[in-house]
């Protein structure tokens, strides 16, 4: 079986890598993308998403004033054209929609695999944005897990997926395509005659009517036609009902988010020095080695308890040495330092893997990338507090039971450290990493300016992409802004001191 989303989209380079992710992850087998007209690097994100997996993205030429209606029939019209009856079933979602199949329910069992019904209605649950006033650092599946109570007025009717064959006639100015109840099933199986109310049982929409007042002045600027009078904000921005955790499928999420950005600096970097050698094709490539003043160390708490990585979750956990290695299953944190780049730290794994280190309870986004810069602190006694450049709050090691978040403001006592030094093998499980890491410094030339970023991008070997967001995460703020006016939509807000 063969699903398609049709997502029509305009300047949402903060949220279309985590509704890509979401609904790959969900298992919708192809999402085809129209961009009406983005500016602010959506449009490249698509592009080098592509290599993911199966993602179309299109253009909709001169739809900068176009309404939503319009732009909706032009999308469905080019579907019909260019892919005909691919698909067996296709819906059209907008931005703030996200399909969510209840966690003991697969998306192929919401649809029937016999012919006798054109339609599956997935009803909308609405969520709102907490209140939130400027965007947050994760996907709103994640950030946002409240609803507005069941019988709230402004739910609406849903989303419809329909059969191939059902769009070559219907119309689309019709919500229901022209179809009546005994042709739509809801998820749970039951048609619309049978079943009058709501179904949220085994699959729904979450719609995410106010993402943060931030999303909500970009929305009101693509559609002017909306009503600015709108039934109340903060009506549509209640949350009464708790809705769990989140996603069941985090981890499966922001692994997707990290493969598409590593996609996207990969590309940039190809195009970099494809430029490069059509400008400068005599040129030898300059030789670079890494830089000799890089030290490692372990990090530990003043309670003795080492940072490692928890590998069955992915995040850190403070743990005393003897009880790591009991564990088997946690990995030893090592930080880099260098004499060119004073007070900053690396932190990553001891056996070099790179792989999503997931920073627990914090309160606030993970750091979904393989390494993490922080900056460093000198604290009394030798030791060092480390602080996360994007937010501005100290790692903690939660002594007596080895909990690691970042959520202080200020350093009290948790956050002291101590580094322990030990000897990095050059060579072995490790020595990719530990190299790239060394040649950071010279890359940057010793200073953190946009400029030198820049030109990294000619310099640095594909397979170590990885050290593009670590640079950018160091980088102050300024600078951050300027990188952003030249490359749009290349590095996501996470990393970002910057306030949306």
């Amino acid at each position: 079986m063969k699903t398609a989303i049709i997502l029509i989209v305009r300047n949402e380079v903060q949220d279309i890598v985590w509704w890509l992710a979401h609904h790959l992850g969900v298992g919708i087998s192809t999402l085809i993308i129209y961009d009406a007209g983005s500016t602010d690097g959506t449009w490249s994100l698509l592009q080098a998403a592509r290599r993911t997996s199966d993602i179309r993205p299109h253009r909709l030429d001169d739809a900068t004033h176009e309404t939503w209606g319009g732009l909706r029939r032009r999308a469905v019209a080019d579907v019909r054209e260019r892919y005909g009856r691919e698909f067996d079933w296709l819906g059209v979602f907008g931005i703030e929609d996200y399909l969510t199949p209840a966690e003991e329910h697969t998306l192929q069992s919401l649809f029937p695999m016999a012919g006798d019904y054109r339609g599956v209605l997935f009803s909308h649950r609405l969520y709102g944005g907490n209140g939130y006033i400027g965007l947050p650092r994760c996907s709103p599946v994640h950030a946002y897990t409240r609803h507005a109570p069941d019988d709230f007025p402004h739910h609406g009717e849903g989303i419809l997926f329909v059969r191939s064959a059902v769009m070559d006639h219907a119309s689309v100015e019709q919500s229901d395509w022209g179809l009546d109840g005994k042709d739509i099933l809801r998820p749970s199986g039951q048609t619309l005659e049978d079943h009058a109310g709501r179904e949220w049982t085994h699959g729904w929409v979450r719609r995410y009517a106010v993402r943060s007042m931030a999303h909500q002045v970009r929305r009101l600027a693509f559609d002017r036609v909306l009503d600015r009078r709108q039934p109340a904000l903060h009506a549509l921005d209640r949350n009464d009902v708790e809705g769990g955790a989140g996603s069941p499928l985090f981890a499966t999420t922001e692994n997707l988010a990290v493969a598409i950005y590593g996609d996207v600096w990969a590309d940039v970097i190809r195009r970099k020095k494809f430029e490069q050698i059509l400008q400068m094709p005599d040129r030898d490539s300059e030789a670079f080695s890494p830089s000799s003043g890089a030290r490692f160390f372990r990090i530990q708490g003043l309670n003795g308890e080492f940072l490692c990585c928890d590998q069955r979750g992915g995040h850190l956990v403070g743990l005393h040495e003897g009880h790591i290695e009991e564990s088997g299953h946690h990995v030893l944190m090592v930080g880099c330092v260098w004499e060119e780049l004073p007070g900053w730290i690396v932190l990553f794994r001891e056996d070099g893997q790179i792989c999503s280190n997931t920073i627990s309870h914090a309160g606030l986004a993970p750091v979904p990338v393989p390494v993490a810069a922080f900056e460093t602190v000198d604290m009394e006694n030798g030791a060092v507090a480390m602080r996360l450049p994007a937010t501005g709050r100290f790692l903690t090691l939660v002594v007596g039971n080895g909990e690691v978040c970042v959520n202080r403001t200020e350093a009290f006592g948790w956050e002291y450290f101590s580094l322990v030094p030990v000897e990095i093998s050059s060579s072995g499980q490790g020595s990719e990493l530990t190299e790239a890491l060394g040649f950071l410094p010279v890359l940057l030339d010793g200073t953190l300016r946009a400029e030198n970023l820049a030109e990294v991008l000619e310099r640095v070997d594909v397979s170590q992409s990885f050290l593009l967001p670590l640079m950018f995460s160091m980088l102050p703020e300024r600078e951050q802004a300027r990188f952003n006016e030249d490359y749009p939509g290349l590095f996501p807000s996470w990393l970002s001191a910057l306030v949306f």
